[in-house]
Parts: structure tokens; C-alpha cells; sequence
């Protein structure tokens, strides 16, 4: 026989169990909260469309301490450009942080360039960072080439002037920065337009790239020019010289003597090969690098 007591007490246990069973949930829910991604400090991410070509762009821009202090409401920064924007603005952003607690250092904006959205990352830098059509790259890796005059038209029409009507720059104080391809655009854009940029950081250039069209393309600029009013960091690995189709550190070492052999009289170069390094670790050492030499002596 079945005690109703029994049963009474059971039932309301059960009832109860089930009373208490989403408060303990919940208790456990809020002592144990879901992780959060971790994003850097002071960025935001825009998108910026080129009307010439119909892509779009994600923009990053991470603005300095005390930018929003209002004791610097009418301070303009320099800005510092970044091409692989995915890569590198995590890198610069990491590179300025602590030299921002400091007054050594000036702080910077910095402004990190992504991929065309849609698209597959490594055939859009191909295509927006390499200034000739060259077949041999083209068969080699798979991607469209010789998009670079376009893509300058792009940064310098849309993109920045956007970025500086939003934020305080300095337009007379602008960094390109850029690494391996990005480098060659960097140092194809200080042949071509010399003065949209004040400072150039080519870290690891694809010199290579065109059957070295960039040695040539420094020829015709001395032809014709007298000056080339720049302060320049070029940095690569001294164990880039085994890429398969280039000697990345050789490159840069001619390259360096072409540029120093027209004596300049307003060009600012510093060169260095870096110990111990390769193609793929060479950009944060070379970023480093070049922050302290342009932005720690603006300070002195």
C-alpha cells in the first residue's frame, strides 16, 4: 500500500527542486559570466567605399591617450597609415602603448587599412599593393596584380580626407607604413608622390616584385629631381634571403646604396638589417624601430 504521506512529501520536494532550480542556474550563470573578446582601447571600426571601383573598405582607427582630455580639444596628432590593416594595426597599436604613458613620445593616431570587403584577403593586397601587371606573379600566385595607382587614388581622395575631417590630424605630419608588399607600395608611393606623406616605414619590400621595377623607377625619379624631401626607415630580416624568388635582404642593401649614392640634400634614410629575423617576425622589430626614431625625436 502506497503511504499518501509519503507521496505528499515527495511531490513536494519535487516541486520545490523545481522552484529553486533556475534561481541556482541563474546564480551560477552570474557568478560564472560568458568571456568577452578582448578589444584595443580607444579604436572603432569604419568603412569607407571607393566610388571609382565600388569596394569597400574597413577602416580601424585607434586614437592616443588623453586625445579625448579636454585640456587637448583643439590638439592635432600625426597620423600613421597602415596597410594589412588586420595585421598591423594590432601590432602598432600594441608597439605605441606603453610609449604612450610616457612624454617622450608623442602620441599618434593610428589608421589601419583592411581588406576590399568580399573579397579574398591575399587577392586584394596583390591586386592594391603591387604597382605593375606582372604575368610572372600572376601565374605564380593566382592573384590579379598592378591595382597599386588605383588603390593610392582611392587613400588619397576618399579615405583620408575622410579620416581627417573626423578626427584631429595633422595632415602635414602623415606616416605610410606598410611590410612586404605593403613595403613596396610604401616605397613606390615615396618615388611617385614624395610629398602626401612626411615619414615612410618600409619594412621587408618586395623589391623583388616587376623584375625589380622599383630600381628602375628610382632612376627616373633622380633623373629628374634633385631632392627627395622624406625621412625614411627601411628595415628587413637578415634571414630574407632565401624566399624562393628573391633575396629580400641583398634588395634591400642595393637599394639602400642607390638611394644614399644621389645625396639627397633633404632625405632622411636610416637602414637596417635585422639580426636574426625573418620575413615573417621582421615587421613588429621594424615598427618598433621606427616609432622611437620618428616619434621619440620629434620630442627632443
Amino acid at each position: 500500500m502506497i503511504c499518501f504521506k509519503h507521496f505528499r512529501f515527495q511531490f513536494a520536494v519535487i516541486v520545490l527542486l523545481l522552484v529553486l532550480f533556475p534561481i541556482v542556474m541563474k546564480t551560477n550563470a552570474d557568478a560564472n559570466p560568458p568571456l568577452q573578446q578582448y578589444e584595443i582601447p580607444r579604436s572603432v571600426v569604419h568603412k569607407v567605399k571607393s566610388i571609382e571601383t565600388g569596394r569597400t573598405y574597413e577602416i580601424f582607427v585607434r586614437t592616443p591617450r588623453g586625445y579625448d582630455n579636454e585640456s587637448n580639444e583643439t590638439k592635432k596628432y600625426p597620423v600613421v597609415y597602415l596597410n594589412d590593416g588586420p595585421y598591423t594595426f594590432q601590432v602598432a597599436s600594441g608597439v605605441t602603448h606603453i610609449p604612450e604613458f610616457g612624454s617622450q613620445y608623442e602620441g599618434v593616431i593610428l589608421v589601419g587599412i583592411s581588406y576590399a570587403q568580399g573579397e579574398n584577403p591575399r587577392a586584394s593586397r596583390t591586386r592594391d599593393l603591387t604597382p605593375s601587371k606582372s604575368t610572372d606573379w600572376r601565374i605564380t600566385s593566382g592573384h590579379k596584380p598592378g591595382g597599386a595607382a588605383e588603390y593610392l587614388t582611392f587613400l588619397e581622395d576618399r579615405l583620408m580626407p575622410f579620416v581627417e575631417r573626423e578626427y584631429r590630424i595633422d595632415a602635414n605630419r602623415r606616416t605610410l607604413a606598410g611590410h612586404s608588399f605593403g613595403g613596396l607600395f610604401a616605397a613606390w608611393v615615396m618615388l611617385t608622390k614624395p610629398a602626401l606623406f612626411e615619414n615612410y616605414i618600409i619594412s621587408s619590400p618586395s623589391l623583388w616584385f616587376g623584375n625589380k621595377m622599383m630600381f628602375g623607377l628610382e632612376e627616373d625619379y633622380a633623373s629628374s629631381h634633385e631632392d627627395l624631401n622624406a625621412t625614411v626607415y627601411l628595415g628587413t630580416g637578415e634571414l630574407e634571403q632565401t624566399r624562393g624568388i628573391a633575396n629580400l635582404t641583398a634588395d634591400h642593401i642595393a637599394f639602400v646604396e642607390q638611394l644614399r649614392s644621389r645625396n639627397y640634400p633633404n632625405l632622411k634614410l636610416r637602414s637596417l638589417i635585422l639580426k636574426d629575423i625573418d620575413h615573417m617576425t621582421a615587421f613588429p622589430i621594424n615598427f618598433t624601430r621606427a616609432s622611437r626614431w620618428i616619434f621619440y625625436s620629434l620630442r627632443q
